[in-house]
């Protein structure tokens, strides 16, 4: 959890980029993106922009999932958060 006491937000940098999943706000496999002050919502599997903007860089976001293995160990990191998220709403 972090300080807003969101629980199952999955961080990894590349490059510049902070890239965070939130299961609990969203159902549909989405990331965030954040560069700098500026942050986008992305679907993993297509690359559309659910909300925000990260200015000029947002055209490479589709292009960076489409690489090998991108979106798959997205998908994977996705369903792991999910599956950590239902069994602590079990308990």
């Amino acid at each position: 959890s972090d300080s807003y006491n969101v629980r199952n937000i999955n961080f990894q940098r590349y490059n510049n980029l902070k890239v965070f999943m939130t299961p609990s706000r969203d159902r549909n496999p989405h990331i965030w993106i954040r560069i700098g002050i500026s942050e986008a919502c992305f679907l993993i599997e297509d690359g559309s922009v659910i909300t925000g903007s990260i200015g000029q860089d947002t055209k490479y976001i589709p292009k960076w999932l489409n690489k090998s293995g991108i979106r798959e160990e997205l998908m994977s990191t996705w369903e792991e958060a999910n599956k950590v998220e239902y069994e602590e709403e079990e308990n």
